[in-house]
């Protein structure tokens, strides 16, 4: 009798099914990670458009403003022949992710000055009805920071 030299199509069956098995129950995890991800790299985003914006103004001698439009993305104007402008650079609008929100504490834009200051702000970034992340103003020094709220 022949010794058995490959997998039968039984076997080959049995194996194609446990991986999706495990696949299945490993596939909400892995999706929840990817969203995870996705909003921790908007939040960098968001940190370092308002440092462009900062940056911008103080190297243009010009005042800037970040406003969200629609609640789909947030932009940089410049004041420029008094009133404000969309500035020149490829890194001037980012586009918010689906399910998102942005709430504002005071509807007003935050507008940053010639000398590195910039006005009272708050906004609350908000994923599927969930409260993540704070960016804030820390006065009229210039500085912002990120608060992240612990999940549940």
């Amino acid at each position: 009798m022949p010794s058995k030299k490959c997998f039968t199509l039984l076997e080959l069956m049995l194996v194609i099914a446990i991986i999706s098995v495990v696949a299945g129950i490993n596939l909400p995890y892995f999706k929840n990670q990817l969203d995870k991800f996705r909003i921790e790299d908007f939040v960098r985003r968001l940190y370092l458009f308002f440092d462009h914006a900062k940056t911008y103004a103080v190297f243009y001698s010009l005042n800037t403003k970040i406003e969200i439009e629609d609640n789909k993305e947030i932009t940089i104007t410049k004041k420029q022949d008094e009133e404000f402008k969309p500035i020149e650079e490829r890194f001037r609008r980012i586009s918010l992710l689906k399910n998102m929100v942005i709430e504002a504490k005071d509807s007003e834009p935050v507008l940053f000055y010639p000398d590195g200051t910039c006005g009272e702000f708050s906004w609350d970034i908000v994923y599927r009805g969930k409260k993540l992340y704070t960016i804030k103003s820390l006065g009229f020094d210039g500085k912002f920071e990120i608060e992240k709220y612990k999940s549940r």
